[in-house]
């Protein structure tokens, strides 16, 4: 097996045990874990850098990555009516690092034109394995997303994961996110979950509501996100393994899927070994009833902070760090149905009777189009 990174396969191989498709974090770490097993492993990404930025709490690492090269470590607070501290490190991963770290594998730069179950054709030329592993981000579908618009500024702010609280005039409820990344402070705005993009001014005037304006020449970046936070449609058989947010990993009301992806490695490569020894694929881990269940419950939620007016959603979101440490860090996790049960229970036994009547609605709506 090759140890090299970002070269072309050998000449003389033409078959692969495992092809990653997307090299983002998710498909890297992936590709990465594999060769670490002595899998003879094939990268293909039309893009050779990490362009937008990834952070985690660092709890959530998994065992095979508990010193992951980061830009800035923080404990950032939350606020709303008034301010919570979590108590939990949040990361900013360094793009340029992990990714060199990850890369122990062969690689081709290009745009794959047919990503098949064994095989894919990219840059004018076919190359076969046992699995190929779609992990190319979410696809794009109609529902909803979550959409940010963000820069970064030379300035001293403390670290704040959610500023909850309501911009004037606001039509739209967004949060405010500030956490120190290499060069400056990442000042973003966000909206946590709409139904369909919305017009990037609407971000960039909440922005500006947030810290004032500042020329072009202090801004040190800047950057667009845009996902959708809906759910995938089930494997289809004859294709490839879908990975990471292309397999459903963003979690349906936070948005979360790095560190998802990153505790699914291991376990996704221990159920596709099967294939490599000759045998049939298992059930792959997101496919569990626990998963799925979780996922319900999540999309659950998703609709009910799709229902809550702009001046609600800031009042209901800030319960949910009313919850302990370890509760929110259950609530906030995607696989846990009975950390999310019962997180919903508490948040919903801490609003008040208007919020309740609203979530009691909203369940059902949900529950009826199910």
């Amino acid at each position: 097996m090759s140890s090299s990174a970002e070269n072309s396969p050998r000449p003389d191989v033409t078959r692969f045990d495992m092809i990653v498709v997307g090299l983002g974090p998710s498909g890297a770490a992936l590709a990465h874990r594999a060769s670490l097993r002595g899998w003879d492993v094939l990268g293909v990404d039309p893009q050779p850098v990490w362009r937008n930025t990834y952070g985690l709490f660092t709890d959530e690492l998994p065992d095979w990555l508990p010193d992951p090269p980061v830009e800035s470590l923080s404990t950032p607070s939350v606020i709303g009516e008034s301010e919570h501290h979590p108590d939990r490190e949040y990361a900013i991963l360094d793009n340029d690092a992990l990714r060199r770290r990850f890369l122990t594998f062969p690689t081709i730069i290009g745009a794959a034109a047919e990503v098949g179950r064994r095989r894919v054709r990219v840059n004018n030329r076919t190359h076969v394995a046992d699995i190929v592993v779609d992990a190319r981000g979410a696809t794009e579908t109609e529902g909803p997303v979550q959409q940010a618009y963000g820069v970064v500024l030379h300035d001293e702010a403390a670290p704040v994961w959610m500023d909850l609280r309501p911009l004037e005039h606001g039509t739209t409820p967004t949060f405010h996110y500030q956490i120190p990344v290499r060069g400056g402070m990442l000042h973003e705005e966000t909206s946590l979950v709409h139904q369909g993009p919305l017009p990037w001014e609407v971000l960039r005037n909440a922005l500006r509501q947030r810290i004032g304006d500042h020329p072009d020449a202090e801004v040190i970046a800047s950057e667009k996100v845009l996902f959708p936070m809906n759910a995938p449609a089930d494997i289809d058989p004859t294709g490839p393994v879908p990975f990471g947010a292309r397999a459903g990993f963003i979690n349906p009301i936070s948005g979360f899927s790095v560190a998802t992806s990153l505790e699914l490695t291991d376990p996704t490569l221990d159920t596709l070994s099967s294939i490599i020894r000759g045998g049939t694929q298992h059930r792959l881990p997101w496919m569990t009833p626990r998963y799925r269940a979780d996922r319900r419950l999540l999309s659950i939620g998703q609709q009910v902070l799709l229902e809550l007016d702009p001046d609600e959603l800031p009042l209901f979101l800030e319960k949910v760090f009313t919850l302990s440490r370890t509760e929110q860090k259950r609530f906030l996790h995607l696989g846990d149905p009975v950390g999310t049960m019962r997180g919903m229970l508490r948040i919903f036994l801490a609003c008040d009777r208007h919020l309740q009547r609203k979530i009691i609605r909203a369940v059902v709506s949900r529950s009826q189009r199910s």
